[in-house]
């Protein structure tokens, strides 16, 4: 067996199952309808470090050129309509949540209380649009947690339920696998069709599933105004609710310096 923890990262949104939903969460990568000149649309994404993949690079389809970030060379496949799937999991294995995720992930329902309990039922598909949905994920087992949280607060306003808080910047998912070999990674095109699979070394620690602007693939933790707004980044969310509200509280000043974009949690 290998722990293996997932990071999640930017503007995604963790969806609380229905009464007849198969997982125990699925990580939401919500389409950018917010881009324009100044604001490069988010890129959906799954990342590897270069040196944890079995099958060379060039072996594997649309995988991106290499790109050092802390000294550490990845590539990343871009999702469009894609699901994101890892195996072999111990399906004996439980899943929990740690308080440290209740209280550091912002929860949707109590930004704005005027939101349903569920977003749009079409988030729920196996195949969501890609008008609202680039890539999912869906967690069955695992510990989900905080990741590294920001050093100043953040500020919701309208001020509902949601108090000022020191925001986690990222989510994480430890997970077990199973077997001999590495875990393997499926990205399987919804759309178009097709599956590439991607095969990791046994000693594998991590992988990173997210929704950033480009330039945060060179600095993820950074926070550049001038390609991303918090603000204006929030309202993405709000386009996935079964009825848009009136109001949309959204972070704003003081914000932190490192949660250019930060995951959310439905309900």
């Amino acid at each position: 067996m290998t722990t293996m923890t997932v990071s999640i990262y930017g503007i995604s949104c963790l969806l609380d199952p229905r009464m007849a939903d198969s997982f125990e969460k699925r990580v939401l990568l919500p389409t950018d309808n917010q881009e324009d000149a100044t604001h490069p649309a988010h890129v959906a994404y799954v990342e590897f470090c270069e040196v944890d993949l079995v099958t060379a690079p060039e072996d594997i389809p649309r995988i991106s050129g290499p790109y050092v970030r802390d000294g550490i060379r990845y590539r990343r496949l871009e999702l469009n309509g894609h699901r994101v799937s890892l195996s072999p999991l111990d399906n004996a294995a439980p899943f929990e949540v740690s308080p440290t995720f209740d209280i550091r992930v912002p929860k949707m329902t109590k930004v704005n209380p005027e939101l349903d309990a569920h977003p749009a039922d079409s988030c729920f598909l196996p195949d969501p649009p890609t008008s609202l949905v680039r890539g999912y994920f869906d967690i069955t087992q695992g510990r989900l947690m905080a990741g590294a949280i920001d050093r100043n607060e953040t500020s919701f306003n309208p001020l509902e339920e949601w108090p000022p808080t020191r925001l986690a910047i990222n989510a994480l998912l430890e997970i077990t696998t199973t077997g001999t070999d590495g875990p393997t990674v499926t990205v399987e095109d919804l759309v178009n069709g097709g599956i590439t699979t991607i095969v990791l070394q046994s000693n594998t620690a991590n992988i990173n599933i997210g929704n950033l602007p480009p330039s945060d693939f060179v600095d993820i933790n950074a926070f550049n105004p001038s390609t991303d707004d918090i603000s204006r980044d929030f309202l993405i969310f709000y386009g996935l609710a079964k009825t848009p509200p009136a109001v949309r509280p959204v972070p704003t000043t003081p914000i932190g310096l490192e949660t250019a974009c930060t995951p959310v949690n439905w309900p």
